[in-house]
Parts: C-alpha cells; sequence; structure tokens
C-alpha cells in the first residue's frame, strides 16, 4: 500500500459550488489540493479551464 500522503500529493480537486460566501471560496482556494473553482452555473468556458488546469497539474 502507498504510505498515505505520496496518495494525497497526487490528489488534484476541482470544485464546482454555487456558494458565493467569501468565507467559504478563501478557505476551498487555500487548500493545496484545489486546483480550480468554480461557481454555478457550469459553462463550456469553465469547463476548458478546468481541463487546462487539469493537464498542467498531472505531470
Amino acid at each position: 500500500a502507498l504510505p498515505i500522503y505520496v496518495v494525497k500529493n497526487k490528489c488534484k480537486i476541482v470544485i464546482l459550488s454555487s456558494s458565493n460566501n467569501k468565507k467559504d471560496i478563501a478557505k476551498i482556494v487555500d487548500n493545496s489540493h484545489v486546483i480550480k473553482f468554480v461557481t454555478k452555473p457550469l459553462t463550456e468556458k469553465a469547463l476548458e479551464e478546468v481541463r487546462d488546469a487539469l493537464s498542467k497539474k498531472v505531470k
């Protein structure tokens, strides 16, 4: 089994939320595993940004 820190370091999280609460958003973007925060409604442009963020972080 892989040590937990190895697995954690490979996690990439994208969050889709309807929240516009500044405290919620601050907590989310401070998390190093969160690579993208997207607010609803989900748009084609947002999906492209998620794809781009994932392709940069996968390496």
